[in-house]
This record gives structure tokens, C-alpha cells and sequence, in this order.
């Protein structure tokens, strides 16, 4: 997706990331920008011995929304908290350098995962393949949520973290009321209506004692498949400490059976449902919101993140107003 927060490279500023990491085997062969993210700027890097590596170029600060600070310092810290924890498909960090001076930006390196996403060939894999794919995504999933954590919210916001998962959802919630006003974002109505309606259910929260290590983004363009299988994930920059029932394939819109079968969990007792709803309200105003940030150009997909938001926030009203 084309973004105005992406920073692009020149070849002479790839030559310089490469000879900094790789100071004796680092000459830049080929260098190509993969263009399936949505904030961040990434490119393949082949150097010269025909090793392949994968750069990361932080995004405009001036265009962040308030739980994405940091965010560069988050992934490359749960990348390496992964790696420590033994799991096995994530990439490995190789350099990380937040002082932007090689180039301009913050950026870290990472080993190449190879295969495709399972976003862009989906429609090619058949149902069987489907199946086991989910399911062990599912379980994959599940091995990163049992890392526990010492408190609740930002993974690289410290600061900020709560010691009960309701104080750390609306401080978070709040974030992106306080973003849609900055930018003069269109609600279905006020903020300070849907949090009211929102905290109604706040005691369903209450039931999330210990803080665990939520990815939250592991949709299908985020799941690397090759030889019909999961070669490896990407992208935790947005990860948190919280309830693992906010990830990805427990909301509304993403309800694959056989993640949930993988996973060994579903949204089963009211408080959970509550729980869900509050949820998913949560990301798609996030969707909605991130619009004005990104300066993204297409009118269809604006169009669809601001209705997507008001039918959510519709459904919402009609299960808990």
C-alpha cells in the first residue's frame, strides 16, 4: 500500500547500510522495495555472496499515531525475546541502528524468510492446505502468547504500562480517541460517547490477570508460506502486553475455525464476547483513524474504513447499548 509515511532509499544509501553491517562481505548486489506494508518502508537486499537480508526503514515520526512510538525499538526487541524464547519461525534481528547517522531514519536488518505471503496466494491453495495452514498458525500463535509479561499495554512504551489489563485497554482505547480529534477524524459519534458505551462493559476485563505477549497482527499478509507451508511470520512492531483474545483471528471478521482448532481456544462465555466486542470496535477504529495519518490516496479504501466503523460501532450498540 502507498503511504506518505514510507521512507525510500537510494541505492547509495542501501551501499551504506550494507557496508556498515557487513564491513568485509557487504557489497550490494541487488536491492528491491517490498511494497506489501502499510506504514513502514522494507527492502530485499541481495549482496554480493548471494545472501539475502531484509532492511526495515522506520517511518515519519511527524505522521505516528500515539501507540506507535517506538515501534521500531518493539519489534526488533520481541524479535530478539522470540529468538531467546526458542521460536522458531520468526526472522533473526542483525543490526539495528536508531541513531540516524547512516541514513536518516531508524532502521534494523533481519534475516530473509523465504515464500510469499499467504495474503497474495491464498486463492491457489487448496482447502486441505488451508486447513493445516490455520491450524498451525493457530498453535504458532499460541506459543507467543504464553511469554507473560510484568504489566499491561505498549510493548516499547514502559512507561505507560498498567498493572490492571482495564486500565492499559482504555489508556490505549483513549489514544486513538485523543488521534481521531487531533486529525478531525469523522465518528460515528463523539468519543466521548463510545467510550462511555464501551466502559459499560469494563468489567469483563477484570477477568485478564496476567499480562501475555499479544502480536495482534497476524493477518494473512503477515504469514510467509512456502512448499505449502508456514515458512515464517513478520512484522511484531505492534505488539503489547495483554488478553490473547485480541488477536488477529479471534475478531469478528477473521473467525477461521481452524485457527481457533490450532489456537485450542475460542470466544466461548459472555465475558469474552464482551470482551471481543470491546475488541473490535477497538481495531476498526484504529482503521478508521490511520487513514489521516498515512495519506493514503485511495478513495475506495477510505470510503470502506469509515463505513467499516460505523457498522461496527452499529453492532456493538445493538448487542451492548
Amino acid at each position: 500500500m502507498e503511504s506518505t509515511t514510507k521512507l525510500k532509499l537510494n541505492r547509495t544509501e542501501i551501499e551504506r547500510i550494507c557496508s556498515v553491517t557487513f564491513p568485509n562481505t557487504g557489497k550490494l548486489k541487488l536491492a528491491e522495495e517490498l511494497t506489501e506494508g502499510w506504514a513502514n518502508s522494507a527492502y530485499l537486499i541481495t549482496l554480493e555472496d548471494d545472501t539475502k537480508v531484509v532492511a526495515k526503514i522506520a517511518a515519519s515520526t511527524d505522521s505516528f499515531m500515539r501507540y506507535e512510538r517506538n515501534l521500531m525499538r518493539a519489534e526488533v526487541e520481541v524479535l530478539r525475546l522470540l529468538e531467546s524464547s526458542g521460536f522458531p519461525i520468526a526472522p533473526r534481528v542483525i543490526y539495528h541502528d536508531a541513531t540516524k547517522s547512516i541514513i536518516e531514519s531508524e532502521y534494523f536488518l533481519m534475516s530473509y524468510i523465504p515464500g510469499q505471503s499467504l495474503n497474495k496466494i491464498k486463492n491457489e491453495l487448496s482447502e486441505d492446505t488451508l486447513t493445516e495452514i490455520y491450524q498451525q498458525l493457530g498453535a504458532y500463535n499460541r506459543e507467543m502468547n504464553e511469554i507473560k509479561g510484568d504489566g499491561f499495554g505498549y510493548y516499547a512504551q514502559e512507561e505507560r504500562r498498567k498493572s490492571t489489563w482495564r486500565e492499559a485497554f482504555f489508556l490505549m482505547l483513549d489514544d486513538h480517541f485523543a488521534d481521531a480529534e487531533e486529525r478531525g477524524v469523522q465518528l460515528p459519534v463523539p468519543g466521548n460517547e463510545m467510550r462511555a458505551a464501551m466502559y459499560r462493559l469494563a468489567d469483563a476485563l477484570d477477568e485478564v490477570t496476567e499480562p501475555r505477549l499479544i502480536i495482534w497482527d497476524l493477518w494473512d499478509g503477515n504469514v510467509m508460506i512456502e512448499s505449502n507451508k508456514i515458512s515464517g511470520l513478520i512484522d511484531f512492531e505492534r505488539a503489547f502486553w495483554g488478553d490473547p483474545l485480541m488477536e488477529y483471528h479471534f475478531n469478528h471478521k477473521n473467525e477461521v475455525t481452524d485457527f481457533r482448532v490450532g489456537y485450542g481456544r475460542d470466544v466461548v462465555t459472555e465475558a469474552e464476547h464482551k470482551r471481543r466486542a470491546l475488541y473490535d470496535v477497538y481495531l476498526d477504529l484504529i482503521l478508521c483513524v490511520e487513514c489521516a495519518y498515512r495519506g493514503y490516496t485511495d478513495t475506495n479504501y477510505l470510503k470502506w474504513a469509515s463505513d467499516n466503523l460505523v457498522q461496527s460501532w452499529e453492532q456493538f450498540i445493538r448487542q451492548y447499548g
